[in-house]
């Protein structure tokens, strides 16, 4: 997921040098666009809970990765039992 995530920051700052400005609130939806139907319940309490018009990059990517270490830990545990 970092991986993925480095990309589209990567393409973001290569549409800027273009000259095609994305705002925030549009790369933190493009984020969360992008992401696998394994995360649908996180997109779906990011997008009930805060509107998406104020949606951070930062702060999506942040969760993001939060919930991709949660269930990387609940298969590590699963696989233990």
């Amino acid at each position: 997921m970092t991986d993925h995530i480095n990309i589209m920051n990567t393409l973001f700052s290569q549409l800027t040098e273009l000259g095609h400005k994305i705002e925030e609130n549009e790369r933190a939806e493009l984020l969360l666009q992008s992401l696998p139907d394994s995360y649908d319940q996180l997109i779906i309490n990011l997008t009930n809970n805060i509107l998406v018009e104020y949606l951070v990059f930062d702060d999506v990517a942040a969760t993001v990765l939060e919930e991709e270490s949660r269930h990387k830990n609940k298969e590590d545990r699963s696989k233990g039992s």
